[in-house]
């Protein structure tokens, strides 16, 4: 999330310097429980010490209205597509419509 969230800080001064103001944050899917709950919660972690940098850079794109992190199950995450090595033909046809892609040839 912390690396997303530096690519919509990114995103989002492009798009003002076009004059594309943007008041809300952009939605950032997650399936990572554990990662959501750390994004929107305080507290000391003894066990995750290591990521509280990166969790406050992202709790700031939050608060910044950067990015607004939303939950979505495994199962309907198309960035499936793009990172498992096999997915059934019908769960990709969804992913691909969903990301407004279209099949140029048909399949032989």
């Amino acid at each position: 999330m912390c690396e997303a969230s530096t690519y919509a800080r990114w995103l989002k001064a492009q798009l003002e310097d076009f004059e594309y103001p943007q008041s809300v944050g952009m939605a950032m899917h997650m399936d990572n429980t554990a990662a959501f709950h750390l994004a929107g919660h305080d507290g000391s972690f003894q066990r995750n010490k290591h990521v509280l940098i990166k969790r406050n850079y992202t709790r700031e794109a939050i608060a910044d209205k950067v990015i607004k992190v939303v939950h979505r199950k495994t199962d309907k995450m198309p960035a499936d597509l793009l990172t498992k090595p096999s997915i059934a033909k019908a769960r990709m046809d969804t992913f691909m419509s969903s990301m407004g892609m279209t099949q140029l040839v048909e399949p032989a």
